[in-house]
């Protein structure tokens, strides 16, 4: 679908078939009344499976709003997939970092706890907020899905549980960011504020991840993740480009 498409783009639980209706309450509801929408007008509803419907409004009141399904758009196969793997930060930080992960394409966020991650900023008291900043980044960039949002995982389990093709530990010590991938599946780990450990580093390595770093130097976590994925899905265009 073109992003430029002016129609409302709204968030149900479930999709309906074509011709069925869809009954919308709360937040969304109050969304689509802030959008002035009225009967006969035409929106894109998603549910974040990557499909999206076209309906028809049929009634807007005060507690709810009425569609009709006219079109189903199927999802299209991604060609690659981004696990972005980020050590908790403070929330207003994490919070921006969902937020761009979303618009740049990651499949799924995962909260990280390190040894130097304070317990407080890997909480899953967070996730509901990121999970609503994922979905409204996606309606606004235009995506059908959104990433999932989890954590907190301790960054050993991620080291040595994570099965993409291509496992990327950012380290401001690390070897040059790889300017091509032909992996189809890929994990970025960004670290705490504080940095890696070494012990981190150590079992990063032993486990089979490639310790990478940013041509900028140091960065902020959350400049360094979205930067990271910038580069990363430049790497993976220029495979099948």
């Amino acid at each position: 679908m073109d992003v430029r498409d002016p129609r409302a783009r709204l968030i149900v639980a479930a999709l309906p078939e074509v011709g069925e209706t869809a009954r919308m309450v709360g937040q969304e509801a109050a969304h689509a009344r802030a959008r002035r929408l009225s009967p006969s007008e035409s929106v894109i509803l998603l549910d974040g499976s990557g499909r999206e419907a076209v309906a028809e409004v049929l009634l807007v009141a005060r507690g709810e709003v009425l569609f009709r399904v006219t079109e189903i758009r199927r999802a299209e196969n991604r060609a690659s997939t981004i696990s972005l793997f980020v050590a908790g930060l403070r929330s207003e930080r994490l919070a921006w970092t969902v937020e761009k992960a979303t618009e740049l394409g990651a499949a799924r966020v995962v909260v990280v706890a390190s040894e130097r991650t304070q317990s407080f900023r890997a909480s899953m008291g967070l996730l509901p907020r990121l999970d609503r900043i994922a979905r409204e980044a996606s309606k606004q960039s235009g995506r059908s899905d959104w990433p999932s949002v989890s954590g907190p995982v301790d960054v050993g389990r991620v080291l040595d549980e994570e099965e993409s093709e291509h496992r990327l530990f950012l380290d401001f010590g690390g070897d040059r960011f790889p300017r091509q991938l032909t992996a189809a599946s890929s994990a970025l780990l960004i670290g705490p504020e504080g940095g890696w450990t070494d012990s981190e580093r150590s079992h990063a390595s032993d486990r089979g991840w490639k310790i990478v770093s940013l041509p900028a130097g140091r960065l902020r976590a959350e400049t360094a993740a979205i930067g990271a994925l910038t580069l990363l899905r430049a790497a993976m265009q220029r495979k099948t480009g």
